[in-house]
Parts: structure tokens; C-alpha cells; sequence
């Protein structure tokens, strides 16, 4: 709510158009998770109350599913939109977030993995190429997961080291040996950052390891996920990321230097492939009305 405030109320509030977006039905949701995965989640509107998700310490409520499936759609449409040429950049608003969820595991309050489900989405539709990068202050383990062993997905993520924090549902430890295996090795790129590194240190690694990385990988689709726990605002993440910080991020993921991203093969009516998924619009429009049918 509090983002959604600032961006109706704040300067960027003219130059915004507010979409309401569709849930993700089952078919999208396989494209990535398993299908005892989407089970599973659907199966949480079983629940009587808030309740603590097994070996996971994330919770969930009757509603989750709903919220789950509407954050998934919000992604996938904002993917959409800019591949059919609807808009050259969106941003994408919604909970629960995503990036924790792996194919077959809910980790870190995350169900479905948004932002994996639009690179999934961007493939699907004929892209060759897809980078995400991650700036959340936790690490993108379920994202990185999803993609281990894919060549034609580029995953980047800046995070406090942090390590893992569950042998089950986050084993992984988001150090930088963690780069991919088979055909995908050398495709996942982890930048553990010390606490309390700052504007200077996502700065220097943008400049010294993620342009190099995307210029030498030339995606079709350049996907962002866009955590806003490093801020230095933040009691948990300890990273003392400015506002000043997150707009040269956002400058960094929106204007790649020129060779970053390459023309692919098939025309889309958007021209050149391009899409910034910063965050997940709303499952209703500004004026509260009901969500749209599922999609697929």
C-alpha cells in the first residue's frame, strides 16, 4: 500500500497508467512450477486461519492462493504488455513477491515465482534470450533455481551474504561458486554483498559485474526484480541503500549501454524486445473493480 501511495500521490503520478491485471490459471503456473507445486499452494485455501507452512517459515491464510495467483498474472501481463507493444515499460505492483519460490518449494513468503514466470512467458513468445537481475537484500534462490540449468536465462542477483537460512527450502548459500550447471553454467551470476555497503557498493557492482555480464550475454528481455529491503530504511536488510541508490539502479536496469540488448529474430509488435518487470499492477484498478477472468 505504502508504494502504491507514492506512486499515485508522487511526482511520477501524471506519467502512470494503472492496469488492472489478470490471476495466472494452472497452465501458466506449470510453465515453471510442477504441478504438485500449484497444488499445493491451491490446497492452502483449506486452512483454518494463519498458519505456518511446514518445514517453511513462511505463513499463509485462506486467501493465499488468490493473492498468489493474482501476483503471477500481474507479472505475466506486465510482460505482455510491453511485448505487444502496449506500453514501453511497466512496472508491476502486487504481493506476495516471488523470487524465493522454486520450482517445487514455497521459501521466504514466496508461492509462485513472478518474476521467472515472465521469463518463462517472454521465451514462450519467441524470445531467445532473458535476463532478470535481482536487487531484493535476500537472495534469489528460488529464481536461481528455476533457471540452474537453462542456457538461454541470465540470473543475476545482488544480495546481502546472507547464506542459507533452511536446509530444505533454502539450501542454497547465494555464493558466487553457485553459477549454473550442464548447458546453464556460467548463466547464474551471485554478488553476495557485505552489510552496509551502500549506494557505493551496488554502484561499483552494477558498473563492474552486471553491464559487463548483460553486454556480454545480449538478452532479447531484460526483466528486473525489484526489492526495496536494502533501503536504508529497512530494519532487516542492513544494506543503507539510498533513495538516490535505488534511482541509479533503476536508471542502470532501464538504460543498458548500447550492445546490451540485441534484436531477435521474430517481430513482435513492439519492435525490439525490451521489458523492465520492476516489482508486480494491482489484481484491481484504481477504482477497486473486480480482477478479469483467469489467463493463461
Amino acid at each position: 500500500r505504502n508504494v502504491r501511495s507514492a506512486l499515485e500521490r508522487g511526482p511520477l503520478a501524471d506519467a502512470l497508467e494503472w492496469r488492472a491485471a489478470r490471476p495466472a490459471g494452472r497452465s501458466a503456473l506449470e510453465r515453471v512450477h510442477s504441478a504438485a507445486q500449484v497444488d499445493r499452494v491451491e490446497g492452502l485455501a483449506e486452512l483454518d486461519g494463519v498458519t505456518a507452512i511446514g518445514e517453511s517459515s513462511t505463513f499463509a491464510s485462506q486467501r493465499t492462493p488468490e493473492a498468489a495467483r493474482a501476483a503471477a498474472g500481474c507479472a505475466l501481463d506486465a510482460l505482455d504488455a510491453v511485448l505487444d507493444g502496449a506500453a514501453p515499460l511497466t512496472y508491476a505492483l502486487a504481493r506476495p513477491p516471488g523470487h524465493h519460490a522454486g520450482p517445487a518449494t514455497i521459501d521466504g513468503y514466496c508461492f509462485f515465482n513472478n518474476v521467472a514466470l515472465a521469463a518463462q512467458r517472454a521465451l514462450d513468445r519467441g524470445a531467445e534470450r532473458v535476463a532478470i537481475v535481482d536487487w531484493d537484500v535476500h537472495h534469489g534462490n528460488g529464481t536461481q533455481a528455476c533457471s540452474w540449468s537453462r542456457p538461454e536465462v541470465l540470473t543475476i542477483s545482488l544480495h546481502m551474504d546472507h547464506r542459507a537460512w533452511d536446509p530444505v527450502t533454502h539450501p542454497e548459500m547465494g555464493a558466487p561458486d553457485e553459477i549454473g550447471a550442464g548447458a546453464g553454467a556460467g548463466r547464474n551470476v551471485n554478488v553476495a554483498l557485505p552489510f552496509g555497503g551502500g549506494d557505493r557498493a551496488y554502484a561499483a557492482t552494477f558498473e563492474r559485474v552486471v553491464a559487463p555480464a548483460l553486454r556480454a550475454f545480449r538478452p532479447d528481455v531484460l526483466l528486473g526484480a525489484a526489492g526495496q529491503d536494502a533501503s536504508q530504511f529497512d530494519p532487516n536488510g542492513r544494506m543503507c541503500v539510498s533513495m538516490d541508490g535505488f534511482h541509479a539502479i533503476g536508471h542502470s536496469v532501464r538504460r543498458p549501454r548500447r550492445g546490451t540488448l540485441r534484436r531477435p529474430r521474430r517481430s513482435h509488435p513492439g519492435g525490439r524486445l525490451r521489458a523492465d518487470l520492476l516489482g508486480v499492477v494491482p489484481a484491481r484498478d484504481a477504482g477497486g473493480r473486480p480482477r478479469p477472468p483467469d489467463r493463461d
